[in-house]
């Protein structure tokens, strides 16, 4: 025991001196930045898709890292073709994966990761890649463009030559695509910008503002992902809701006013990617491939959209040749959507079949023994019928008014019976002219059905009303006429989902009686709701 405790002894001197050349190592790895020094870089570059909810702030210079887009809430409209054909429309913005935040690796640098961070950029991009420092000074440019075997990444160092800011720069990314890199216009980095020119049909930019910190012996990652700054649509046609090879032509289909598209288009700020938009915007046709058609479903060229705020853009579509039910059907329409600068979306246009669903009839009847002043009830009832509304009365004693949301059907009370204590106000247009007289029967002898009806009064769409009745319960239906003061009302009614309100009276003389019959059409609905 008396050994061991003296090895103890005999090495503490040595682990206190082990531990203060970790401690003196460790100061130097960790030391700041300073003039002379290198950062080392590797630097990714990157096409991004900006979903709509998640769109970058390019005014922000110091956002590198962003979480993962998340999905913004699809728009969706729907629109009646006629001949039982309906357009639904939704509008999708296309997501990706967001880059990762900036990474710092051990003392082993690239080794660090298994692999290399594939670029996805398309092959044929052209790109520039510019860092300054603090003070503005361009310190690093290169021009690349995508190949097959180009690397993934670029690897360079940043001296830091500037003692009172050392670790700051900023990096700058901007590409036309495939086109030529444009060159930059200005004289200082706050000035400079590029033009986006007629031929341009995509310009992605990148802007961050990086202070780093730690050791210059290490290796910093950098994603620099090159976000679109034009909108960009892809219109899909859909008809397999309505049959194989049910799509025989679209034409003529754009966006009304939607692009900055003659001359130069727009600037953009490379500095904080303000752009800066030039003309006046224009229709921009949507392209579809002739070869496609007849088909199911077919994908336009992407429509790309220079286009200055986020707001709605209108949808034309002049010729949709649609095959249905052994007939072929040109169509046509519009819709409104909302597009966001920079996003790239996906518009489906999808064409289904209506299914038809019977609304039930609304049947209305109210009876008294008679009593003084009026019988009264309130009803309800929902109808499609958009060309006119039909009441079939099929009793009535002796006379009756309305009260259809809020409008009053006649300015009287409809009276047919000649000997009461109330105006007559309802007569045949021709001789004899009222119930009771000649071979005319008295409106109260009579009973009909909800096809066969004694009256019949008929609401057309304009508000106008028109009034048949019997003149013998073998009769057929004849015009009649409101006089003595009485008139018609123009009633509106809804044919939109929205009840009817309705307040039925009638002046009570002895036995009172109505009954009636509202048809309650055909809905056009989703197929499976019928």
């Amino acid at each position: 025991m008396r050994n061991a405790t003296r090895y103890i002894t005999i090495l503490i001197p040595y682990l206190f001196f082990a531990l203060l050349v970790m401690v003196s190592c460790n100061k130097d790895t960790m030391r700041p930045f300073g003039a002379g020094d290198q950062i080392k870089m590797r630097v990714n570059v990157k096409g991004g898709i900006v979903a709509d909810s998640n769109k970058p702030n390019n005014n922000q210079r110091a956002s590198v890292g962003r979480s993962k887009a998340t999905s913004s809430v699809n728009q969706q409209q729907t629109i009646d073709l006629g001949d039982g054909l309906r357009l639904v429309a939704t509008l999708v913005p296309q997501q990706e994966a967001a880059p990762v935040q900036l990474k710092q690796s051990g003392e082993k640098g690239l080794k660090a990761l298994a692999q290399p961070v594939r670029n996805d950029l398309p092959i044929g991009t052209k790109y520039r890649l510019l860092v300054y420092n603090a003070t503005g000074q361009e310190v690093y440019r290169t021009d690349e463009e995508v190949t097959s075997t180009s690397s993934a990444y670029e690897e360079f160092a940043l001296e830091v030559n500037d003692p009172d800011n050392p670790g700051i720069f900023t990096f700058i990314a901007y590409s036309a695509g495939t086109a030529d890199i444009p060159e930059l216009e200005g004289t200082t980095l706050d000035e400079f910008y590029v033009t986006i020119a007629e031929d341009y049909d995509k310009f992605m930019h990148f802007v961050e503002t990086k202070t780093f910190s730690g050791s210059p012996d290490n290796i910093y990652e950098l994603d620099v992902v090159l976000w679109n700054k034009l909108s960009e649509i892809t219109t899909i046609v859909d008809a397999t809701n309505v049959g194989l090879d049910a799509l025989r032509n679209v034409s003529g289909a754009y966006f009304e006013s939607a692009s900055h598209d003659v001359g130069n288009r727009a600037t953009v700020k490379i500095l904080d990617g303000e752009m800066t938009y030039l003309g006046t915007a224009v229709d921009k046709s949507i392209v579809f491939n002739s070869n496609d058609f007849p088909g199911t479903a077919v994908a336009s060229q992407p429509t790309v959209l220079v286009h200055d705020a986020a707001s709605d853009v209108t949808l034309k579509l002049g010729n949709l040749e649609i095959f249905y039910n052994g007939q072929t059907f040109s169509k046509s329409g519009e819709t409104t959507i909302p597009v966001t600068p920079g996003v790239k979306y996906d518009l489906y246009l999808e064409i289904k079949a209506w299914c038809l669903k019977d609304i039930s009839d609304t049947e209305f009847s109210q009876e008294s023994d008679g009593g003084p002043g009026s019988l009264t009830s309130n009803f309800t009832f929902l109808t499609t019928a958009g060309e006119s509304l039909v009441l079939n009365i099929a009793e009535l004693d002796n006379s009756f008014n309305m009260v259809i949301n809020g409008t009053p059907l006649a300015t009287k009370e409809i009276e047919f019976q000649t000997n009461t204590d109330i105006d007559h106000t309802a007569r045949f247009m021709s001789n004899p002219r009222n119930h009771g007289e000649g071979t005319n029967a008295q409106i109260y002898n009579m009973t009909g059905t909800k096809t066969a009806p004694v009256i019949r009064v008929t609401i057309n769409t304009n508000g106008s009303v028109t009034m048949q009745a019997k003149r013998t319960q073998t009769g057929s239906l004849q015009t009649m006429q409101l006089y003595n003061g009485a008139s018609w009302n123009p009633v509106i009614w809804y044919t939109d989902g929205r009840p009817n309100e309705v307040t039925v009276s009638q002046y009570q003389t002895g036995k009172t009686i109505m009954r009636f019959y509202i048809d309650g059409g055909v809905a056009k609905v989703e197929c499976g709701e019928e």
